[in-house]
């Protein structure tokens, strides 16, 4: 069966079953087969895709650090937390697009400072950070964004100096501290 043919039944059965594993297997999973499948390109703006990502931006948020002022515990965690620490924590490309998900819905109200050093974010993952950045809700109080020790941060890589301008473009508008190298 060729995919183009596949019923809406049968899509709608693949699509959701990567949708039941791990949150990052099945969302990696969809991904992929964005990319391979014309079928599937439909899911890049759909319903299941857009509950992929806040379920694992909930699972990716969860499983930071956080610090509020004054110290809180409450059942919300990360939406109380003032400062966000993920750092050290492997994020690439796909959490990057998980991360920005939450900074675009609003789910860190509070955070002022968010630590994301020593990871492998790249050059489309610091476009998809200040992507997220231009959508963040007014209300957010996000100041200081860290990124130092990331892949994209190695001398030879004067070719993401676009990526990077767009990224301080976007954090001056809504006057976040960017710490490129720390």
């Amino acid at each position: 069966m060729i995919l183009l043919d596949m019923n809406d039944d049968i899509f709608d059965t693949i699509a959701c079953s990567l949708c039941e594993q791990s949150t990052f297997n099945g969302l990696r999973d969809l991904a992929a087969l964005v990319l391979v499948s014309t079928r599937f390109r439909s899911l890049r703006s759909s319903r299941i895709m857009e509950r992929a990502l806040r379920e694992a931006s909930g699972e990716l948020l969860c499983s930071a650090r956080m610090y509020a002022e004054p110290p809180k515990t409450t059942a919300s965690g990360y939406a109380e937390a003032s400062v966000i620490d993920l750092s050290s924590q492997r994020l690439g490309t796909m959490e990057c697009a998980v991360l920005g998900c939450a900074i675009a819905d609003g789910l860190l109200p509070h955070c002022k400072t968010l630590w994301l050093q020593n990871n492998k974010i790249n050059g489309q993952g610091l476009r998809l950070i200040a992507d997220a950045l231009r959508r963040m809700p007014p209300h957010c109080k996000l100041r200081a964004v860290s990124l130092g020790g990331n892949a994209f941060a190695a001398p030879h890589l004067v070719w993401l100096r676009g990526e990077l301008k767009e990224l301080e473009a976007a954090a001056a508008r809504r006057r976040i501290s960017l710490r490129i190298w720390s």
